[in-house]
């Protein structure tokens, strides 16, 4: 049977919250837009944020006091954390932020938007402008039978970049737990090629070997 709650316990617990509902109370309050009239925030990702829900190291002294540096762990990564930690630990550690992929963080799209910076299409240009190297690597792409379907047939299904690498738990390409590794990309390629796998797979010498 549970102990009833004392009303000093009560009261003694909503004095240790005040402050932090203060504080962001007066957060939320700021008018941003008194200094920061050049800033238009017009996401179509995150309609009904506030600076505040992103721009966490900002405090009602900040004019007067320098400002924590914010990463992604304390903007992104307080709605997406699982996205965050995976990020962090693939392959683009320490190298690429959400916004190095996902575009200017004030207008944002949804994936599934065309105009997002990750749509299928623009994943080639973002991804591109990092990866340039060799530089057979993008255009083996753009010459290839996915990249002509996908650029050249307008096919929003044909494969790009993180349809192979993954998102967000990409690892190095010469890693044995890559999507693409000698081991793994028959299973890859099987996604969208269910039927050439089971042939393969069933009734090819090399497909039983690989088995």
């Amino acid at each position: 049977m549970s102990q009833p709650v004392s009303l000093g316990r009560l009261l003694w617990t909503a004095l240790a919250a005040a402050p932090l509902l203060y504080s962001t109370a007066v957060a939320q309050d700021i008018d941003c837009a008194e200094c920061h009239e050049d800033v238009t925030f017009d996401s179509p990702a995150h309609p009904d944020l506030v600076c505040g829900d992103c721009h966490t190291n900002v405090t009602a002294e900040h004019d007067t006091a320098d400002l924590a540096p914010l990463t992604d762990a304390d903007s992104c990564g307080q709605c997406h954390s699982a996205i965050e930690r995976a990020t962090r630990r693939s392959a683009h550690q320490g190298e690429a932020g959400c916004n190095d992929c996902h575009g200017e963080p004030h207008n944002i799209h949804e994936v599934s938007d065309f105009a997002s910076a990750v749509s299928p299409v623009n994943q080639i240009k973002n991804c591109g402008a990092c990866h340039s190297e060799p530089p057979e690597l993008i255009e083996g792409f753009l010459t290839s039978e996915h990249g002509k379907a996908l650029l050249l047939s307008g096919l929003a299904s044909a494969p790009s970049c993180n349809d192979c690498h993954d998102s967000h738990r990409i690892v190095e390409v010469d890693s044995r737990r890559a999507p693409m590794a000698h081991e793994n990309s028959p299973e890859m390629c099987g996604e969208c090629h269910s039927i050439l796998l089971n042939t393969w797979t069933n009734e090819s010498a090399h497909g039983m070997v690989w088995k």
